[in-house]
């Protein structure tokens, strides 16, 4: 079983130098490390952004283009998987 979750992306992030993200591979499990990133954040939404960042280790600028579609698809994800580790 694979640790590892794939977001496809609607709308690819164009990156500076014209690499494309199509796809974000985010963890599965919370870890410690990835709760710590989000101790700063005062909103949902903030705390979203800031584990999307922290679970697929890609920068937060690189998160900061993501397109608000994604971005909650992303969330939604993070959200299931907490809840299917909460159960057990």
């Amino acid at each position: 079983m694979s640790n590892k979750e794939t977001l496809t992306l609607a709308y690819p992030i164009e990156l500076g130098d014209k690499t494309t993200i199509t796809e974000i591979q985010l963890d599965k499990r919370i870890k410690g490390k990835h709760l710590r990133s989000i101790t700063d954040a005062q909103t949902e939404l903030e705390q979203g952004l800031g584990l999307l960042s922290s679970l697929s280790g890609l920068e937060p600028d690189i998160i900061d283009e993501m397109d608000e579609a994604d971005i909650k698809a992303g969330i939604a994800i993070i959200k299931k998987n907490r809840e299917k580790t909460q159960d057990h």
